[in-house]
C-alpha cells in the first residue's frame, strides 16, 4: 500500500521480485500551481540484511527538457540491518521524486 497523508502529495510504489527493488514515485501536482511540501516517505515491512536507497528528483527549474539534465542524483545511502526506511525531503510546486530500494543481501 502507498499513501500520502495530503491530497496534494500522490505516490505510488511497486516492488519487483526478479530485480529485488521497490521504487515510489512522490509528485506534488495540481490544476493550480500548489505550494511546497516537507514529505516524509516511510517503507515497512523491508526484508533482507541491507538495501541501498537512492533518491532522484526531478529540477523543476531547469530550462532544459532533456531527462538527463532534469533528473538529479539527491541521495544514496546504504542502510544495514533495517526492517523500514525513510527519507524526508522537499517537494516544491509541480515537483517529483523517485526513490529506489535495491536489496543487497
Amino acid at each position: 500500500e502507498a499513501r500520502a497523508d495530503r491530497p496534494e502529495v500522490k505516490v505510488m510504489a511497486a516492488y519487483d521480485d526478479d530485480q529485488k527493488m521497490l521504487h515510489a514515485l512522490v509528485w506534488n501536482y495540481a490544476l493550480e500551481p500548489p505550494p511546497g511540501y516537507r514529505v516524509k516517505v516511510i517503507v515497512r515491512n523491508l526484508q533482507g540484511k541491507q538495501w541501498t536507497l537512492r533518491r532522484l528528483v526531478l529540477d523543476t527549474a531547469t530550462a532544459s527538457n532533456q531527462e538527463n539534465d532534469r533528473m538529479r542524483p539527491a541521495r544514496t545511502e546504504t542502510l544495514d540491518g533495517v526492517t523500514e526506511a525513510s527519507d524526508s525531503l522537499d517537494l516544491p510546486s509541480y515537483g517529483v521524486a523517485l526513490l529506489a530500494l535495491k536489496r543487497a543481501r
